[in-house]
């Protein structure tokens, strides 16, 4: 991978007195693993995903055309997915799903093996049911998971990369 524009250069940095010091940057950290892909419009970042139940359970492996959102603080799996993995939900456990709208109702919890390949294997991975169509999306990568990397998105080059550091 490229590394930083800023990389290894001055930049100004301005103190709380209004006065301007420059500081060098600070290098890139090393990737252990990247994934890049294109751009999705008008949704976003797509990229395909392994799903299972989780370790330990039975049951098949399935790939999902996955959707990064950055607004959503869960992951989220389509119920049509749910139901073809037999999924069993967490016992009295729900998640309010709220949209931009900012109406709710409860979904059920499920646990997931979750598969993306060099970013990582979460084998035990809590996600909330998503029942509305997402055109072709069965599953989506919230907060949870995004925070574990670092992500560009590239929007004139229509491109995002993912990088584990």
């Amino acid at each position: 991978p490229a590394a930083s524009p800023m990389e290894g250069r001055w930049w100004p940095r301005w103190t709380s007195q209004g006065s301007c010091r420059c500081r060098r940057s600070l290098p890139s950290p090393v990737p252990t693993a990247s994934v890049s892909g294109v751009i999705d419009p008008p949704f976003g970042p797509a990229m395909d995903v392994w799903l299972a139940p989780p370790q330990g359970a039975p049951g098949h492996r399935t790939s999902a055309k996955a959707l990064l959102d950055s607004g959503s603080q869960t992951s989220c799996v389509h119920s049509d997915v749910a139901q073809r993995l037999h999924l069993a939900p967490i016992a009295a456990a729900t998640v309010t799903r709220t949209g931009i709208s900012g109406t709710g109702l409860p979904r059920p919890v499920y646990y997931l093996l979750i598969d993306l390949g060099r970013l990582g294997v979460f084998p035990h991975h809590p996600v909330s049911e998503l029942d509305s169509a997402l055109r072709g999306f069965e599953f989506l990568i919230g907060r949870d998971l995004l925070r574990h990397w670092v992500v560009t998105l590239d929007g004139p080059a229509g491109r995002f990369e993912i990088v584990k550091p």
